[in-house]
């Protein structure tokens, strides 16, 4: 199945970057064709990591863009702080503090504790920076 499919390519992808990106991309073509968009900012998310292990910051970039356009239009919200979470990784200064706030508000409103323990570590790793 195509759900699956993209987990299998996210976890090659550890491993071997390029190959997990095909797999995923291939993987959500399917999926378009099909129309089934649930999970879908998840999924993004997982293809953001993915292309992270790549030198491609801007793809990177613009897969997070999508993934948190999509959660907002969609109302598929769940999963929207680990989407901040990530899209700070690639942002310094001010824009990655302003992100991080954006992420920690939104994983304390949702109540997910462990989202925000992530987000706290990572805004105190990059604090200490």
């Amino acid at each position: 199945n195509d759900w699956a499919s993209v987990l299998i390519g996210w976890a090659r992808g550890q491993h071997d970057p390029a190959e997990g990106v095909t797999i995923i991309e291939s993987a959500l073509e399917r999926l378009d064709r099909a129309r089934a968009l649930a999970r879908r900012p998840y999924y993004l998310s997982l293809l953001a990591q993915t292309y992270s292990r790549l030198p491609n910051r801007d793809r990177t970039r613009s897969i997070l863009d999508r993934a948190i356009a999509m959660a907002l239009e969609r109302g598929d919200v769940w999963w929207l702080p680990a989407l901040y979470l990530q899209r700070s990784e690639l942002e310094i200064g001010a824009d990655r503090e302003a992100t991080l706030l954006k992420a920690l508000t939104l994983a304390r409103s949702q109540q997910s504790r462990m989202l925000e323990q992530r987000i706290l570590s990572s805004s105190i790793a990059a604090s200490s920076r």
